[in-house]
């Protein structure tokens, strides 16, 4: 048969633990305790920007059955809003400095407070202000067959501390995929277009309350296209003679297709920079100057033949 626990072992060590306790309670102790600082009836209209220290350290010598009576209210110290200011706040933000005294103290019974620091608290207040946000979506990838031509106007009501308020001039959103969307059209319209809802990103939740934390965005896009185009003229810059073979090209351009629609071939620029060439012959690619939104796909020939003088 197993062996079993003596029952006046128990009772043996719950004595010896009920004494020891007892006697803890009775023995004197001097403890180092940090208080939370905490301020209480706050207007609903203000709001703390800054705060210096957040807690209180305290050394206090008293027994260890006083130190349990008061332990609620040993773990934060208590400020009355109402009671330290007494007349209206004219000027925000209002920077100000409130000395301590914990001696006052009443609810702390039977505990000899010896020492505490620091003795004063640093405050800084402002007014609470609601202002309309402009909100700009992330986009994390462009697509290679649509060109995002602009989104929805859409605003968010922020409200919190004025003087960061002023600051604050847009609030993003969480990143977002284009490619993964689908397209479609509005014939009436004659538009292409996408929407989704995205997650708000709160710049500081200490601070700012969104009035939602997630909005719809419209995406109106264009198609991309390409278009060609022939004997497009090559000017060399060089302060030499020179010589160039071919002095046109075939070009093939992509980009949105309203803005292709339009493009001419003087608003194509073709320049090869000769400038810091010594005399020779060379072969060398052009460069392309386009339209925002435009890029070169192909240009034939590749290359030209230079021969600087």
């Amino acid at each position: 048969m197993p062996k079993r626990f003596p029952t006046i072992t128990v009772v043996s060590i719950s004595l010896a633990l009920f004494f020891w306790f007892l006697a803890v309670l009775e023995k004197e102790h001097n403890l180092k305790i940090k208080m939370k600082i905490k301020i209480d009836n706050l207007p609903p209209d203000l709001f703390i920007l800054k705060q210096t220290p957040k807690e209180i350290l305290c050394e206090i010598n008293g027994k260890g059955k006083d130190f349990l009576n008061n332990q609620k209210y040993l773990k934060e110290y208590k400020l009355d809003f109402n009671q330290f200011f007494k007349l209206p706040i004219e000027k925000f933000p209002y920077r100000f400095r409130l000395y301590i005294d914990l001696e006052k103290n009443k609810n702390i019974k039977d505990l000899k407070l010896i020492s505490y620091s620091p003795n004063y608290l640093e405050i800084e207040i402002d007014k609470i202000a609601e202002k309309e946000i402009k909100i700009k979506p992330i986009l994390k990838e462009e697509r290679e067959d649509y060109f995002l031509l602009k989104t929805s106007e859409a605003e968010i009501k922020v409200r919190g501390p004025k003087s960061e308020l002023d600051f604050l001039k847009e609030i993003l959103t969480e990143s977002l995929n284009l490619k993964k969307l689908k397209i479609f059209f509005d014939s009436t319209k004659n538009q292409y277009y996408t929407e989704a809802n995205l997650l708000l990103i709160n710049p500081n939740k200490d601070f700012f309350q969104l009035e939602k934390n997630e909005v719809k965005v419209q995406f109106y896009f264009v198609k991309i296209g390409e278009r060609e185009f022939k004997n497009v003229p090559v000017k060399v810059i060089s302060n030499q003679k020179v010589k160039l073979n071919p002095q046109n090209c075939q070009i093939i351009i992509s980009g949105p297709e309203n803005v292709l629609e339009t493009l001419q071939t003087r608003n194509i620029k073709a320049i090869i920079d000769a400038t810091h060439l010594k005399k020779g012959k060379y072969l060398l690619p052009a460069e392309f100057l386009l339209p925002k939104q435009l890029y070169l796909k192909k240009c034939l020939p590749q290359k030209f033949e230079l021969e600087v003088f």
